[in-house]
């Protein structure tokens, strides 16, 4: 409006100018009416203190319009002077107050909202401690699985082992055992037993100084049983180790050997065996275990999980970072884990 009124003054005519003058100044009277009435009607609706504020600022400025235009107009003689240069410290008196009053509307709001927040914020500590609560509870279930699940594992793979090479060892004999070669049994059994109950804590275990004092127990004991069953065995082992294993992949590893060759003598049919370790690279090896037995279809038993030996072999060896292969065929089945060392 105020670009529309420039551009008219400059298409004024001359002779025109004081009443357009007059025009204009009346034009801005009522603007500023309209606004006045428009805050006052706010005020009263509202009834927020900053429109009431605004209100009685506008109001007393509206009183020293009506007395100076008064004034002008030769309605009041007297030697008073205007009061417009007033206005200046009027509004700057009510804008103190009008901030003033949105400042403390603004604090209380944020007060409120920092309340709110608070109580947002405790609620969701509690949430999160119980869910970590919970969290925690979940772990202590899944530590306690996973020890049964270990412990059914090395049950399964060491005790179970020696309990099927004694049966094999009773049921093979062509004469009554004697007391000293029962109770040599059974002290192998406690011993397995022993090596389970210790095994929890396998991490601290002595490593074996090199991978025929490691594999010497377990070809000892077996050695003597495949040769009562005319198995030929062979094993092929380095003398020292070119990276070292960790204690409990040497236990895994072994474990592993034994539910493998238990697995020969218990259903292959088998009558040459041989068991080799061998590093393809200076930190990876492998421990194959190879027989010239009857075979089984390899894909069902992995896949379809039908041997619990197999699947714990597997998963031993998954847990530690390791890789479990299996092959066979009439005649000749091969089982290959694959360490790798740090």
């Amino acid at each position: 409006m105020t670009g529309l009124i420039i551009a008219g003054i400059f298409l004024t005519p001359q002779q025109s100018v004081y009443w357009v003058f007059g025009l204009i100044f009346l034009i801005y009277v009522g603007v500023f009416l309209g606004g006045y009435l428009y805050v006052c009607y706010q005020a009263i609706q509202s009834k927020r203190t900053d429109y009431i504020f605004l209100a009685m600022c506008l109001s007393a400025i509206v009183i020293f319009m009506i007395f100076d235009l008064l004034l002008l107009s030769g309605e009041i003689v007297t030697d008073v002077r205007p009061l417009s240069p007033y206005t200046g410290p009027v509004i700057t008196f009510f804008m103190v107050i009008i901030l003033g009053s949105r400042l403390a509307r603004n604090v209380k709001k944020i007060e409120a909202f920092n309340a709110q927040l608070e109580m947002k914020v405790q609620q969701v500590s509690n949430d999160l401690s119980s869910s970590l609560n919970e969290k925690h509870q979940l772990e202590l279930k899944n530590v306690k699985l996973q020890e049964r699940i270990s412990l059914s594992h090395d049950l399964h793979d060491g005790l179970g082992a020696s309990l099927v090479r004694s049966m094999i060892l009773v049921d093979q004999s062509a004469h009554n055992i004697s007391n000293k070669q029962f109770l040599s049994m059974l002290k192998l059994l406690r011993d397995d037993l022993r090596q389970i109950i210790d095994s929890g804590s396998s991490a601290d275990n002595k490593i074996p100084v090199n991978p025929i004092l490691w594999v010497a127990p377990v070809r000892h004991r077996f050695s003597q049983l495949m040769d009562e069953l005319d198995i030929r065995s062979k094993w092929i082992f380095p003398h020292e180790w070119q990276a070292v294993p960790s204690a409990l992949q040497c236990l895994t590893l072994i474990r592993v050997l034994e539910e493998s060759l238990t697995n020969i003598i218990k259903h292959s049919q088998a009558k040459q065996v041989k068991i080799a370790m061998v590093y393809i690279r200076e930190n990876q090896f492998i421990l194959s275990i190879e027989d010239d037995g009857v075979g089984f279809d390899a894909d069902s038993v992995v896949q379809q999980g039908l041997s619990i030996g197999m699947r714990s072999m597997k998963m031993r060896l998954e847990r530690m970072g390791g890789e479990f292969k299996l092959s066979s065929e009439p005649g000749c089945t091969i089982i290959h884990a694959i360490v790798q060392l740090k």
